[in-house]
């Protein structure tokens, strides 16, 4: 086999590693897009949860005061 032909299948197979890897990458990478949404929505979560609790507490605070005060 001549040197260029051998050359030209090598080149064939490292784009051919190349496109695999390609495409390896676009999945990670909407992988990576979709944990990201998922992580902000579940930070979302966590700072309405903190803010109903602070809520909460508030209205407790107050139910409690008003049926100390009406003694």
């Amino acid at each position: 086999m001549a040197r260029s032909e051998h050359d030209e299948i090598e080149n064939a197979l490292l784009r051919r590693d190349v496109e695999l890897l390609t495409e390896k990458v676009d999945k990670l990478t909407k992988d990576v897009e979709s944990l990201v949404v998922a992580w902000n929505t579940a930070t979302n979560v966590v700072s309405f949860v903190k803010w109903l609790a602070g809520a909460a507490a508030a209205i407790g605070v107050l139910i409690a005061f008003f049926k100390g005060f009406g003694r």
